[in-house]
């Protein structure tokens, strides 16, 4: 079980750096391309948020920290719903966009809650999974 437990916190590690190079090659075409390509603005918020929030759960992990754990959920869900902006924003769709931040908001509370009451991380996780399916749902819908 140890050994599973530091080869996941490896792993998570050498993602969050593949993420982070990834995210710094994209901004230097963001940069260029930001006023030619609708949506582009939020497909960067998303990969911000996405390494942000991949960098914060093996933190997490190692310092024992479900507050950590939390936020970093909440990134990783926020850089999801940036993403469905940028897509919307592409194709030419509208979307309330007040609805999707009062989502996340739901979401932090709920997963704060969980984590003061619950020690054991099944609902967090049960949680995080239904709350990105419903975002993955709406991208399906574009």
């Amino acid at each position: 079980m140890i050994l599973l437990s530091i080869f996941s916190f490896k792993m998570c590690i050498a993602t969050s750096c593949s993420n982070f190079y990834y995210t710094s090659i994209m901004f230097t075409i963001w940069k260029d391309n930001k006023d030619r390509v609708p949506g582009l603005n939020y497909w960067m918020l998303n990969l911000v948020f996405q390494t942000l929030g991949q960098a914060l759960l093996p933190a997490a992990e190692k310092f024992s920290s479900p507050i950590l754990g939390v936020i970093g959920n909440t990134c990783i869900l926020t850089g999801a719903i940036f993403f469905y902006f940028g897509l919307a924003e592409f194709n030419g769709t509208t979307v309330r966009k007040k609805g999707y931040y009062l989502y996340i908001s739901i979401f932090f509370i709920l997963s704060v809650g969980l984590s003061l009451i619950f020690k054991h991380t099944v609902l967090k996780t049960l949680l995080f999974n239904m709350a990105v399916l419903l975002i993955f749902i709406q991208y399906l819908k574009i």
